[in-house]
């Protein structure tokens, strides 16, 4: 109960008093019934039926309102009773109530009245329960997850509910209060086809027996699992070969792999991309072919597939072989003239071939054939005959009079080959003049006229002299610490660089003309003698490199290579 007096300022014996008293709160209406009473209270004075006006107001309602005459009681010190009543006070919604309060009494002002007399005051009604209080952390779809909720009293009931993005739906019913257990269900990964995470709302709906008497609501986080990743269903690959020869087999610079990947992501995701592996290629997408194989080896082939919201799902096969690939090889060889059994002879009409031959295996799929075939010197091939040993015996009919080129070929089963070419020289002999005496070989019969034909070495111990140019088709080599070609210094130079042209090597002095530089230098000539043109070069002292051209009779710039 609250008192709220004030004293009369006409007469001091004289106070107005208020009391208010709250008799009980209504929960479901948010309401307090409260009972005041209004009171003139006297230590000494009255008054005699006097027209008084009495009023109060709670909570800015008025509850009261009179005018009538009234007497104090005759028994001094006594109160009079200008009025009570009861009313309802709505609260906040929180259920707290601070009431407000005012009350007054208006008379004629004279000495033994207390005239007019006025108060206000408030006073806190008892709070009264609302909307419990509801909280949680985050959860895991398809994991279950705990819910708090705080009670505000224990006579209440709760319904927890959830929306997350367009889904909805009660997770408890008639909840006191305490730890709620919830599994967000694994299809609420469906809203968020493009990420792992997001957010919802918890609301929570506290009752007073039948009567709902407020909502509250928090967020949460939900995540979608880490085992929810794209499905990879089927991943299937193919050697795709140009050979029929390498049908089902992969092979290093010949082989393509052909896939195809059936995937899908799960609960509204989306495959965004397929990537497959497998050694030296790769592919894109979930279909296609890829490059051809540039490694052997043992190789899984693997697919990568993401999905739109960046998780991956990898599947592995068993690893294929890819088989190495080389061109055929001949490990030995040799082939000369020999007689019908085989026996070797210089003046056999067969020839005796020598030829150990291999191949890469690829599994087991390629093999070698090995064809030979032979021509004159400087005739046409004949036709070829198949070599099925490492030793073989062909011909029957060669000349021993004439030179003969034999080819021996190597082919596999894929296309690639490995060919040689030996010479085979006539019977030996002394000297052998052809007949008309138009040419004569030494060692050798002699084939073409106009023509030495040696087939031994030969050695000069004196000078040797070539009128036309000389072709050495087997190459020009000399002895051990012998030069093949020697420039000769043709000593210190001081006139017109302009007149050198006979071919040597000249230390040209500064005070020469027509050099490319006031410089000391090496002044190399090359000349053709038959057309008079040349080319010199010049290495200065100081490691300039330059050059010029003397064609029809005339002298170029000097061109610069380089001044350092």
């Amino acid at each position: 109960m609250a008192t709220f007096t004030a004293q009369s300022d006409n007469n001091g014996n004289y106070t107005l008093r208020l009391t208010v008293t709250e008799n009980g709160t209504d929960v479901a209406a948010n309401t307090s019934e409260v009972f005041w009473a209004l009171y003139i209270d006297s230590t000494y004075a009255r008054f005699e039926d006097y027209n008084t006006t009495a009023a109060v107001t709670l909570d800015g309602a008025a509850v009261y309102s009179d005018t009538s005459y009234r007497s104090m009681p005759v028994t001094r010190g006594e109160s009079l009773l200008l009025g009570s009543g009861t009313a309802a006070v709505a609260h906040d919604a929180d259920g707290g109530k601070c009431l407000s309060v005012t009350y007054s009494i208006a008379m004629d002002a004279v000495s033994y009245t207390p005239g007019s007399v006025s108060g206000s005051g408030t006073m806190d009604l008892t709070a009264i329960p609302r909307a419990s209080a509801v909280s949680c952390g985050s959860f895991t779809m398809g994991t279950a997850g705990s819910i708090t909720v705080s009670a505000a009293s224990d006579s209440f009931t709760h319904t927890v509910r959830y929306a997350f993005g367009s889904a909805s739906g009660t997770i408890a019913s008639g909840v006191k209060g305490g730890t709620v257990k919830w599994t967000p269900p694994l299809a609420l990964a469906g809203q968020l086809p493009a990420a792992s995470a997001g957010t919802g709302a918890l609301t929570c709906t506290t009752y007073s027996g039948g009567t709902a008497v407020g909502t509250v609501s928090c967020t949460f986080t939900a995540y979608v699992p880490a085992s929810v990743t794209p499905v990879i269903s089927a991943f299937t690959v193919l050697p795709v070969n140009a050979s029929s020869v390498l049908s089902g087999v992969y092979v290093r610079d010949f082989t393509r792999m052909q896939y195809a990947v059936t995937a899908a992501g799960q609960y509204g995701a989306s495959v965004v991309s397929c990537t497959v592996t497998a050694g030296s290629v790769s592919g894109t997408g979930t279909a296609g072919t890829t490059g051809t194989f540039s490694a052997a080896g043992s190789v899984s082939p693997t697919a990568t597939v993401k999905d739109s919201r960046g998780r991956t799902t990898v599947k592995k096969l068993d690893a294929v072989t890819v088989y190495d690939y080389a061109a055929p090889t001949v490990s030995s060889f040799a082939a000369a003239r020999c007689t019908s059994d085989g026996t070797l002879s210089d003046s056999g009409t067969c020839l005796r071939v020598v030829c150990r031959a291999a191949c890469s295996s690829v599994g087991g799929r390629n093999t070698a054939v090995v064809k030979a075939r032979w021509k004159l010197a400087g005739g046409s091939y004949g036709s070829s005959v198949t070599l099925t040993d490492t030793v073989a015996v062909i011909g029957g009919s060669l000349l021993t009079t004439r030179s003969y080129v034999l080819e021996v070929a190597v082919t596999d089963a894929l296309g690639g080959s490995k060919t040689i070419y030996s010479n085979i020289p006539t019977t030996a002999v002394t000297v052998n003049f052809r007949d008309g005496g138009t040419g004569i070989g030494v060692g050798k019969y002699a084939e073409d006229d106009g023509m030495l034909d040696v087939a031994w070495n030969a050695r000069f111990r004196g000078a040797a002299s070539f009128d036309v140019p000389a072709v050495f088709s087997g190459g020009l080599t000399g002895t051990a610490g012998k030069r093949l070609l020697e420039l000769t210094m043709g000593g210190n130079f001081t006139g017109d660089a302009d007149t050198l042209h006979t071919p040597g090597c000249y230390w040209c002095m500064n005070t020469c003309t027509h050099l490319p530089a006031a410089d000391w230098m090496y002044l190399l000539v090359l000349a053709n003698t038959v057309s008079d043109n040349c080319v010199q070069a010049a290495f200065t002292y100081t490691g300039g490199v330059y050059y010029r051209l003397y064609v029809n009779r005339a002298w170029s710039a000097w061109h610069t290579v380089s001044t350092t």
